[in-house]
Protein backbone atom coordinates (compact mmCIF):
# COMPACT_ATOMS: atom_id res chain seq x y z
CA UNK A 1 0.00 0.00 0.00
CA UNK A 2 1.89 3.07 -1.46
CA UNK A 3 1.51 6.58 -0.01
CA UNK A 4 1.95 8.54 -2.54
CA UNK A 5 0.06 11.45 -1.11
CA UNK A 6 1.64 11.57 2.12
CA UNK A 7 3.40 10.04 4.50
CA UNK A 8 6.12 9.67 7.25
CA UNK A 9 9.00 7.36 7.46
CA UNK A 10 10.27 5.87 11.23
CA UNK A 11 12.86 4.13 12.17
CA UNK A 12 14.39 3.74 16.04
CA UNK A 13 17.90 5.04 15.78
CA UNK A 14 19.10 3.93 18.92
CA UNK A 15 22.29 1.64 19.31
CA UNK A 16 20.31 -0.27 22.55
CA UNK A 17 18.16 -1.25 19.96
CA UNK A 18 20.38 -2.62 17.15
CA UNK A 19 22.22 -4.36 19.93
CA UNK A 20 18.79 -6.37 20.32
CA UNK A 21 19.13 -7.97 16.91
CA UNK A 22 17.40 -7.19 13.50
CA UNK A 23 14.24 -9.37 14.40
CA UNK A 24 13.35 -7.09 17.61
CA UNK A 25 14.52 -3.77 16.01
CA UNK A 26 12.03 -4.56 13.14
CA UNK A 27 9.47 -5.50 15.92
CA UNK A 28 10.32 -2.18 17.94
CA UNK A 29 9.68 -0.47 14.64
CA UNK A 30 6.22 -2.14 13.82
CA UNK A 31 5.50 -1.35 17.66
CA UNK A 32 6.18 2.18 17.39
CA UNK A 33 4.42 2.74 14.38
CA UNK A 34 1.35 1.02 15.54
CA UNK A 35 1.41 3.24 18.20
CA UNK A 36 1.71 6.63 16.08
CA UNK A 37 -1.22 5.23 13.59
CA UNK A 38 -3.27 4.82 16.88
CA UNK A 39 -1.88 8.34 18.48
CA UNK A 40 -2.85 9.86 15.17
CA UNK A 41 -6.67 8.25 15.05
CA UNK A 42 -6.99 9.27 18.66
CA UNK A 43 -5.66 13.14 17.66
CA UNK A 44 -8.63 14.03 15.03
CA UNK A 45 -10.77 16.74 16.26
CA UNK A 46 -14.45 15.38 17.39
CA UNK A 47 -12.38 11.61 17.75
CA UNK A 48 -12.65 11.33 21.14
CA UNK A 49 -9.18 9.92 21.56
CA UNK A 50 -6.32 10.32 24.42
CA UNK A 51 -5.80 13.91 22.30
CA UNK A 52 -8.80 14.25 20.76
CA UNK A 53 -10.97 17.38 21.47
CA UNK A 54 -14.18 19.08 20.37
CA UNK A 55 -13.64 20.99 16.71
CA UNK A 56 -13.92 24.45 17.49
CA UNK A 57 -14.05 25.68 13.80
CA UNK A 58 -17.12 27.05 11.39
CA UNK A 59 -20.50 25.11 11.34
CA UNK A 60 -21.85 23.70 7.72
CA UNK A 61 -24.67 22.13 7.23
CA UNK A 62 -24.66 18.89 4.97
CA UNK A 63 -26.94 16.27 4.38
CA UNK A 64 -30.08 16.46 1.40
CA UNK A 65 -31.94 18.66 3.27
CA UNK A 66 -29.18 20.36 5.61
CA UNK A 67 -30.44 18.82 8.76
CA UNK A 68 -26.81 17.53 9.42
CA UNK A 69 -24.21 19.92 10.98
CA UNK A 70 -20.71 19.19 10.69
CA UNK A 71 -18.17 21.22 12.81
CA UNK A 72 -15.17 21.63 11.20
CA UNK A 73 -11.92 22.14 13.19
CA UNK A 74 -10.48 25.46 13.78
CA UNK A 75 -7.20 26.42 11.95
CA UNK A 76 -3.85 24.85 13.93
CA UNK A 77 -6.04 21.96 15.23
CA UNK A 78 -6.18 18.33 13.82
CA UNK A 79 -8.87 17.88 10.89
CA UNK A 80 -12.34 16.99 12.79
CA UNK A 81 -14.15 14.04 11.44
CA UNK A 82 -16.48 14.43 8.96
CA UNK A 83 -17.13 11.02 7.26
CA UNK A 84 -14.30 9.29 8.83
CA UNK A 85 -12.56 8.35 5.46
CA UNK A 86 -9.10 10.01 6.47
CA UNK A 87 -9.00 8.50 9.62
CA UNK A 88 -10.01 5.09 8.60
CA UNK A 89 -7.09 5.15 5.72
CA UNK A 90 -4.39 6.03 8.45
CA UNK A 91 -2.35 2.86 8.01
CA UNK A 92 1.67 1.58 8.72
CA UNK A 93 3.71 -0.75 5.97
CA UNK A 94 6.93 -2.22 7.26
CA UNK A 95 9.30 -1.67 4.59
CA UNK A 96 10.97 -5.19 3.00
CA UNK A 97 14.44 -6.13 4.70
CA UNK A 98 14.31 -2.99 6.87
CA UNK A 99 14.06 -1.94 10.25
CA UNK A 100 11.92 0.82 9.19
CA UNK A 101 7.86 1.63 8.72
CA UNK A 102 6.54 3.71 6.47
CA UNK A 103 3.15 5.64 7.85
CA UNK A 104 0.43 7.50 6.12
CA UNK A 105 -2.81 7.90 3.81
CA UNK A 106 -3.15 7.21 0.35
CA UNK A 107 -6.57 9.50 0.83
CA UNK A 108 -5.76 12.71 -1.75
CA UNK A 109 -6.96 15.28 0.44
CA UNK A 110 -4.41 14.90 3.33
CA UNK A 111 -2.18 17.18 2.20
CA UNK A 112 -4.25 20.17 2.06
CA UNK A 113 -5.31 19.62 5.58
CA UNK A 114 -2.00 19.05 6.54
CA UNK A 115 -0.17 22.03 5.02
CA UNK A 116 -3.53 24.27 4.46
CA UNK A 117 -3.79 25.92 0.91
CA UNK A 118 -4.15 29.77 -0.67
CA UNK A 119 -7.60 29.62 0.89
CA UNK A 120 -7.47 27.55 3.89
CA UNK A 121 -4.61 27.13 7.08
CA UNK A 122 -3.25 24.07 7.98
CA UNK A 123 -4.97 21.62 10.29
CA UNK A 124 -1.89 19.46 10.79
CA UNK A 125 -2.23 15.96 12.06
CA UNK A 126 1.34 14.09 11.21
CA UNK A 127 3.36 17.09 12.37
CA UNK A 128 1.48 17.11 15.83
CA UNK A 129 1.64 13.61 16.23
CA UNK A 130 5.59 13.41 14.85
CA UNK A 131 6.59 16.22 17.12
CA UNK A 132 5.08 14.51 20.32
CA UNK A 133 7.90 11.75 19.74
CA UNK A 134 10.43 13.60 18.16
CA UNK A 135 13.44 13.48 20.28
CA UNK A 136 12.72 11.68 23.04
CA UNK A 137 12.42 7.92 24.08
CA UNK A 138 9.05 7.41 25.28
CA UNK A 139 8.47 6.20 21.82
CA UNK A 140 10.81 3.38 22.14
CA UNK A 141 9.95 2.83 25.81
CA UNK A 142 5.82 2.60 24.38
CA UNK A 143 7.18 0.17 21.75
CA UNK A 144 9.58 -1.95 24.52
CA UNK A 145 6.46 -2.01 26.28
CA UNK A 146 3.94 -3.52 23.55
CA UNK A 147 6.35 -6.31 22.60
CA UNK A 148 6.68 -7.60 26.20
CA UNK A 149 3.12 -7.46 26.95
CA UNK A 150 2.96 -9.48 23.86
CA UNK A 151 5.27 -12.18 25.12
CA UNK A 152 7.56 -10.97 22.42
CA UNK A 153 10.38 -9.22 24.38
CA UNK A 154 11.83 -10.46 27.32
Amino acid sequence: MPYDVIGVRIMLDDPAIKRLGEATARDMVESAAQIIVADAKGSFTGGGGEYGEPAKGNEYPKGVNGDIVHVASAPGQPPAVDTGRLRASLDRVMMPGEPRALIGTPVDYAPFLEFGTSRMKPRPLWRTVIYRYHGNNNLAYKAARHLKARGRLR
